[in-house]
């Protein structure tokens, strides 16, 4: 009975014991001065894109060009603590991401679809909130987007034909502006942003405004630095 009641108090020791560093804030460290302030890292991420293009408009008449698509984009990101409560975290992603085209304005075209590859900066700024194991943000700023390659492929009478969209049709550079939250345990992230395209992308047409939107769902991984 007693080596029993030993065994049982020796396992619920170790479980504790490994609960406790389970449950430890990597995000937190202690100064030179004993105070628990925010440490600087650096993070590599992944996203699932998720393309929203707005309507073209003109004169407070809206038209579909473009349909919603999907993409992916990964980067690094580098956040360093601005006091206990707020960060700025800037990041460098590549991304590809597809819309879908509207068919009324494409003669004698089966299928459409405009696919992007570029690059995108965004500078976000956020408050944490401090967690168990981790911590609870939410972030807001601008990115910088820009075009390196964009084609309209289309399916037409069995033959396809890529069109590049940035020599007539599209600007290469935008501005968004996102909204996000994401939650970091231990050294994982798991993110939601909203972004918002500011600038015009028609090109050479100052009637009609269009501006391209996304949402992301991001993963990732956190180092210390």
């Amino acid at each position: 009975m007693k080596r029993l009641l030993f065994l049982a108090l020796a396992i619920t020791a170790v479980t504790l014991q490994g609960f406790c560093q389970d449950t430890e804030n990597w995000y937190y460290e202690t100064n030179t001065s004993g105070q628990e302030v925010p440490r600087k890292f650096l993070g590599i991420r992944a996203n699932l894109d998720i393309t929203a293009p707005g309507d073209a408009t003109a004169d407070g008449i809206g038209i579909e060009l473009f349909e919603p698509g999907a993409g992916f984009s990964a980067g690094l990101v580098y956040n360093t603590p601005l006091g206990r409560k707020f960060y700025f975290e800037p990041g460098l992603y590549l991304y590809y991401q597809t819309m879908g085209c509207n068919k009324d304005f494409l003669y004698d075209v089966e299928s459409a679809s405009v696919r992007q590859f570029g690059v995108r900066i965004p500078l976000q700024v956020g408050m944490r909130f401090k967690t168990r194991t981790g911590f609870f943000s939410i972030s807001t700023g601008p990115g910088i987007n820009i075009g390196l390659s964009g084609k309209l492929h289309a399916e037409e009478s069995g033959q396809s034909v890529n069109v590049d969209v940035y020599k007539d049709d599209l600007n290469r550079v935008d501005i968004n502006w996102n909204f996000g939250c994401a939650i970091h345990f231990k050294q994982w992230m798991i993110g939601l942003n909203g972004n918002m395209g500011i600038l015009n992308m028609l090109k050479d047409i100052d009637e009609v405004k269009w501006h391209q939107n996304f949402i992301t769902i991001g993963f990732g991984y956190n180092f210390a630095i």
